[in-house]
């Protein structure tokens, strides 16, 4: 009978300074330096993309624009 394998769905841990960078917080050690490719790996796996943005080429992430203002009444 086939063993049955089961993935791996824990993410790997990241250190405090790379959830520094993930909220927009500086100091946040050298992880703005890294490789883009790195970068842009941690933000797939852990950004919080419903309160921050962050494109390839960005220092690091920059919080959305939670309320938006009406003018006029």
């Amino acid at each position: 009978m086939p063993v049955k394998r089961r993935k791996a769905k824990r993410k790997e841990p990241i250190t405090e300074n790379e959830r520094r960078w993930l909220r927009g917080e500086t100091p946040n050690g050298f992880v703005s330096f890294r490789d883009g490719d790195v970068l842009a790996a941690l933000w797939a796996d852990h950004g919080d993309k419903s309160r921050y943005s962050w494109k390839p080429g960005m220092y690091g992430p920059q919080p959305r624009n939670q309320e938006r203002v009406r003018y006029g009444r």
